[in-house]
């Protein structure tokens, strides 16, 4: 299994531009999860650097194998090995997806996050 970094700049407002961070795991040359986040400072503090995770998408067709869980993993741990290298203090992620959030939970919590709040959504 290979990660592949990719860089980008991408504008969020009109008054910053935070980097944003795309990694795609491939195996045999082909994609089979992607994770996409952002990294700058809290929009209620300053000079702390946070990651956050907006996307950590594993295919539906090993998702919820062993080869999923593990793909999953090393795709997360890629994200906080350069977040580390960038002076990053925390890593946030939204989950966001409702499918089997149990498993989320325990995959989350296995690796050593806690919770914060929560999502809520609104139907327009």
């Amino acid at each position: 299994m290979m990660i592949v970094p990719i860089y980008a700049k991408v504008s969020f407002d009109t008054t910053k531009n935070k980097p944003a961070l795309g990694l795609v795991a491939k195996i045999d040359g082909k994609a089979i999860d992607f994770s996409y986040a952002t990294i700058g400072e809290y929009f209620i503090g300053e000079n702390d650097k946070i990651v956050t995770i907006i996307v950590l998408y594993v295919k539906s067709e090993i998702r919820h194998s062993l080869m999923g869980g593990k793909v999953a993993l090393k795709l997360f741990k890629a994200v906080k090995q350069i977040a580390k290298k960038e002076k990053v203090k925390r890593m946030l992620t939204h989950v966001i997806s409702g499918a089997n959030i149990s498993l989320t939970d325990r995959f989350f919590r296995k690796i050593g996050a806690k919770t914060l709040g929560g999502n809520y959504a609104f139907k327009l």
